[in-house]
């Protein structure tokens, strides 16, 4: 019999499992995306010290092209389901201006025997699907185009017939037709 040995990170009231990728708030599991999970992993197993926005970037993004922005997305995501489970939760990640981040908690490891990939963990809320509609639009755009006056051109040019635009389009250049309704 095999005993998998899997290192837990404890810290304010938190757990987090890498092997599974849970993270639980009091007890409850808490739902953190990807690459959200990714950064807290990152900044709990190098607590205490200062990692810059780069250091964070290519450790969490890796070779991807990311923006500043992705990362500042990424710590709000991490301070707001942090500071819903627990009320100081959200000063454990401190800012250093100009530079980068902190984690603050005090970071335990512990050691834990077996799986816990039994604990399951809330799936996202997913809005209900509803029907596309640009799809619809285009299709009944396409057919006004086709079918407008027989040829099309009545829907490009409002008020006009078939003749009509076919001279203005053969006396007139091209481009001026397109900037012209």
């Amino acid at each position: 019999m095999v005993v998998k040995v899997n290192i837990l990170y404890r810290f304010a009231g938190f757990e987090m499992d890498p092997v599974n990728r849970v993270f639980r708030g009091s007890g409850k599991p808490i739902f953190l995306h990807s690459r959200t999970f990714d950064l807290l992993l990152y900044m709990v197993r190098n607590g205490g010290r200062l990692l810059t926005k780069e250091e964070l970037m290519n450790a969490v993004w890796g070779d991807t092209a990311v923006e500043e922005s992705n990362l500042t997305q990424g710590v709000f995501l991490l301070r707001k389901a942090l500071a819903a489970s627990q009320p100081d939760g959200g000063k454990l990640i401190v800012t250093v201006p100009g530079r980068g981040y902190r984690f603050a908690g005090a970071v335990e490891e512990v050691e834990a025997r077996g799986s816990s990939a039994a604990d399951e963990i809330p799936a996202p809320a997913v809005a209900p699907t509803r029907p596309l509609r640009y799809p619809l639009i285009a299709g009944v755009a396409a057919a006004l185009l086709i079918v407008g006056d027989g040829s099309g051109t009545a829907a490009r040019f409002p008020g006009t017939t078939t003749r009509s635009c076919w001279r203005i389009s053969k006396t007139r250049p091209a481009m001026r037709d397109l900037t012209r309704p």
